[in-house]
C-alpha cells in the first residue's frame, strides 16, 4: 500500500510522477472517493504525465472520455450515472477493460464483475484542506 498527502495541484503531478514510476504499464485504475474529493482533478494530473494532448475533463454525461497519449489511449470513465450492469454491456465496456489500455475508473462498483485479476485501486479521501490518497495493488481477485 502506498499513501500520500496531496495539499496542492503541485502534489498530485508529484504524485502522478511517482504512480507511473511505480505502475509504468497501462493497468486498469479504480478511483474511488465522495462527491468532489478530486478524482478528476487527479486524472489530469495523471494524463499530464502520460503526456496527453487533449484537455482532461470528466465524462460524466458521456461515461468515457478517450485522450491520445505517445504509447495509445487513455480510457477515462465515470459510471456515477449508470443504474445496471446492462448499460455497461450495451457500452462495450468489456472490450475497454480487454484493450490493455490504460482505463482509469470513477465510481466504479458496478464494474466489479469485469475486472481482470489484477488492477489498482486509488482512494481519495477529504482530510480538511488535504487529500490523502491511497493505492493499492489488487491481485488474484476475480469475481465469479
Amino acid at each position: 500500500m502506498i499513501e500520500f498527502v496531496s495539499k496542492s495541484p503541485e502534489d498530485n503531478d508529484f504524485f502522478a510522477e511517482s504512480f507511473l514510476k511505480k505502475f509504468p504499464n497501462p493497468s486498469i485504475v479504480l478511483l474511488n472517493g465522495e462527491m468532489g474529493a478530486g478524482k478528476t482533478t487527479l486524472m489530469q494530473s495523471l494524463c499530464r504525465a502520460l503526456k496527453a494532448g487533449n484537455v482532461v475533463s470528466s465524462p460524466t454525461f458521456g461515461l468515457v472520455n478517450e485522450y491520445k497519449i505517445p504509447q495509445g489511449v487513455i480510457y477515462h470513465f465515470d459510471l456515477y450515472r449508470l443504474k445496471s450492469v446492462r448499460e455497461l454491456v450495451d457500452m462495450g465496456f468489456e472490450e475497454y477493460i480487454d484493450s490493455k489500455q490504460w482505463c482509469f475508473i470513477e465510481w466504479p462498483d458496478l464494474a466489479a464483475q469485469f475486472l481482470p485479476q489484477e488492477w489498482i485501486k486509488v482512494q481519495i479521501a477529504v482530510e480538511g484542506e488535504h487529500r490523502k490518497i491511497t493505492v493499492d495493488l489488487v491481485s488474484g481477485w476475480r469475481v465469479g
